[in-house]
């Protein structure tokens, strides 16, 4: 490939022994065989496999190279981690494939990707991040090059933070979560950028309508070092001003994002990955109302080889995502900010023990600040007085051991233990409710201050994890998973959809740490070699989930733990997935049949949502599928479409209304028991790829897309409003992208 990166998932097969391993996440690889004379055949997709024979008498370093085949190889577009493992617990995105889906404004987008995926979703245009198999947003650890990352998405969730060009490998954990991962219940999306050393000067980007980005990658050190710079913007704001009314001229909304990575080998032994990333959104309407919010992330790694079976990679990262919202002018101006601030030191150390045993341990500690909120009122607001709640600390440390174990050539068995705490720190004051009553702040019946470093609360637990994977035959395979995870911080919100300003909550003395258990059984059948389908149950069942009271403030609530009710929650459900992996007619069709609730069962009955029932949870959605269709018309044309169906999420609307003092006032009673109207929208896209001109290193391709194809105004939201000079109201439904949107986009390398 001209760089020298590691190839995850590149398969070694002894031809002798009849067996093989693969790569692991940093290219590693280990197998033992007894003294004498073999056959080995390197291979990975798209490259040129490499033949070779050695002569064994004692340990031995292999190192590989691969090149790029010439031939044109048809891509799987979504692989398992292991081809020995037909139903993997991981899905591995494909980068190059991902290129040829649909995308809004003809942009590679990985987490509108994964949405195409059974047991995926979001709740629709104008929301961000994404939920999986019925879990909050909070619930998913999202990782950058190991740093955690905690808005995924631009723009109201119509881009994904992650620049394209920068991609080195997408992982995505639904069920069967390995130990070394924690802090979050239902999933784990890890995103790793190029971890390539590049022999020559080279770029990448794309000049689009409404957006435009550039990746440099320059070589520093021959064979030792290089660096990749990155930089992507929108530039709607620009269109706005041309704009002749007033209304949408002053209006501001665009993002954008900087990346760096340096990687650095110091020898064969050891090499060090430094990234940083800084991503900002901004909106503002007519200069008066909006918020900006944005990402800043650096990690540090390094990788080291003590021996040839044993190899370690310590870790450490910096995450910072911050908000900040108001009104700029007018009496009623007031500016409001928030910010989570972690750092995290994590080591994680492989051990090749044999051929049947590979075994995994590491510690990782992450460090939390939290800053729920700071108002400052305008200087022309008289009424308002600046306020900011108390800053939160907290210590996270755990500890972890697996083992990848191999007894037949059919069964594999992955299982281990995470152990994890969580330690609330001070400075703290600790409100203490009168017992045998509901909690409000009259209740308040005492305060427990605790100094700058001291305990207020301390929590931990063991998180068992199991998954085996048993090969039926040559084309079939089932898989069976049982995770135990703990969360200790989540995501309060009151919106259909969550939005970058919600609230944060850590467990401490009123509020016990989330705990999710989740069971799946998987099937696996190939078909030909062409045709894959898969299908997978799953049951999940949470402890402590939040939930609020009617009429509750959740924003710069200074009493927040007295507006917050404990419940339980359960998720269940039925992936199916048929994919098409060859040829020029290409995809597949998911389908996911699922159920997710809660229930919040208060001994006092005035909290009770929904009566004490099971009631459905905000990411609710029985029915959703998707269908991803690319067809190559000849090797510079092809074109691809995406069209996407599901039930409507569930949302609380008014039953009625009441007057107060002459004013009316909506009246409210069950918890989401109504629902937006049903989704559905295709997409469509046309990619023109002609072949690099001999002897030029400039190559250009033309993608052509259509969003929304047919004109579908999807509701993200329904509200009222009082009719003039009337006390009836109309039901409002509130789009985000309402129409269909076209988009061009010119993609280079060189």
């Amino acid at each position: 490939k001209g760089t020298n990166g590691a190839i995850i998932g590149a398969t070694v097969y002894i031809e002798e022994l009849k067996t093989g391993c693969v790569a692991d996440e940093n290219g590693f690889y280990s197998i033992q065989m007894p003294t004498g004379k073999y056959k080995l055949k390197y291979s990975f997709i798209g490259m040129k496999p490499v033949d070779l024979e050695i002569e064994l008498h004692q340990d031995k370093v292999q190192n590989i190279y691969l090149k790029e085949s010439d031939l044109k190889l048809d891509a799987v577009v979504v692989s398992s981690s292991s081809t020995e493992q037909k139903v993997a617990n991981v899905e591995r995105l494909n980068v190059e494939t991902l290129k040829k889906l649909p995308a809004f404004l003809s942009e590679v987008d990985v987490v509108r990707s994964i949405l195409t995926l059974p047991g995926v979703s979001n709740s629709g245009e104008g929301s961000s991040g994404f939920n999986v198999r019925g879990g909050n947003i909070d619930q998913n650890l999202i990782l950058l090059d190991g740093a955690p990352v905690y808005s995924t998405s631009h723009t109201f969730g119509l881009f994904s933070i992650y620049n394209p060009d920068l991609l080195d490998h997408v992982e995505l954990y639904k069920g069967g979560i390995p130990p070394e991962y924690g802090g979050k219940i239902s999933s784990v999306l890890d995103v790793h950028q190029k971890n390539e050393i590049a022999d020559t000067f080279s770029g990448t980007g794309g000049l689009g309508l409404l957006s435009s980005r550039l990746a440099l990658e320059i070589p520093l050190v021959k064979d030792k070092s290089s660096l990749i710079l990155a930089g992507r913007r929108s530039y709607t704001d620009l269109f706005f001003k041309l704009s002749k009314e007033d209304s949408i001229k002053d209006n501001i909304t665009y993002f954008y994002d900087l990346n760096a990575k340096l990687n650095y080998k110091f020898s064969d032994k050891d090499q060090i990955f430094i990234s940083t990333y800084f991503g900002r959104d901004d909106f503002m309407i007519k200069k008066e109302f909006g918020f900006n919010y944005g990402n800043k992330t650096a990690s540090f790694n390094w990788n080291h080889i003590f021996s040839d079976r044993f190899y370690s990679d310590l870790t450490a990262t910096y995450s910072n995502y911050d908000y900040e919202t108001g009104l700029d002018t007018g009496p009623e101006a007031f500016q409001v900010t928030s910010k989570i601030i972690n750092y995290n030191l994590k080591g994680d150390f492989n051990y090749f023990l044999s051929d049947k045993h590979q075994i995994k341990f590491g510690a990782n500690s992450y460090f939390h600040q939290y800053k729920p909120g700071t108002i400052v009122p305008g200087p022309e607001n008289n009424g308002l007085v600046a306020s900011s709640l108390d800053d939160e600390y907290a210590l996270e440390p755990a500890i972890y051991v697996s083992d990848q174990y191999k007894p037949t050539k059919r069964l594999s068995i992955l299982y281990g233990l995470r152990y994890s705490m969580f330690l609330k720190l001070g400075p703290e004051e600790v409100n203490v409710y009168e017992p045998g009553v509901p909690r409000t702040p009259e209740t308040i019946i005492g305060v427990n201050k605790f100094a700058s470093g001291d305990i207020s609360s301390m929590f931990s637990g063991f998180e068992p994890r199991i998954s085996l994977n048993y090969d039926l035959s040559e084309s079939s395979s089932l898989k069976l998973s049982y995770d135990r995870m703990m969360q200790y911080w989540q995501l309060v919100t009151n919106t259909t959809g969550a939005v970058p300003v919600d609230t944060w909550k850590y467990s401490g003395a009123n509020v016990e740490p989330l705990v999710g258990d989740q069971i799946s059984l998987g099937y696996f059948r190939k078909f030909n070699n062409n045709l894959e389908f898969s299908a997978e149950t799953y049951y999940k069942y949470m402890q402590n989930v939040l939930d609020y009271k009617n009429g509750a403030q959740l924003q710069m609530n200074e009493y927040l733990d007295a507006d917050l009710l404990s419940g339980i929650g359960r998720s269940y459900g039925l992936e199916l997935m048929l994919k098409k992996v060859r040829g020029k007619f290409t995809g597949w069709i998911s389908y996911t049949l699922s159920k997710s609730e809660r229930k919040v069962d208060s001994p006092f009955p005035e909290e009770r949502i929904n009566g004490g029932e099971w009631y459905n949870s905000n990411t609710d959605k029985p029915h959703d599928l998707n269908i991803v269709l690319m067809y190559e018309i000849n090797p510079k044309w092809s074109i691809s479409t995406n069209f996407s169906y599901a039930t409507g999420v569930p949302l609380t609307l008014p039953d009625g209304q009441y007057f107060w003092e002459g004013n009316p006032i909506l009246n409210y009673s069950g918890r989401n028991q109504y629902r937006l109207p049903d989704y559905h929208r295709l997409d469509l896209s046309v990619t023109y790829d002609p072949p690099q001109k001999e002897g030029r290193r400039w190559k250009g391709s033309w993608t052509f897309g259509l969003f929304n194809v047919y004109n579908r105004r999807n509701a993200y939201s329904i509200y009222f409003k009082q009719r003039d000079g009337s006390t009836e109201r109309d039901a409002i439904k509130m789009s985000i992208v309402g129409s269909i949107v076209p988009s061009v986009t010119y993609n280079f390398n060189f």
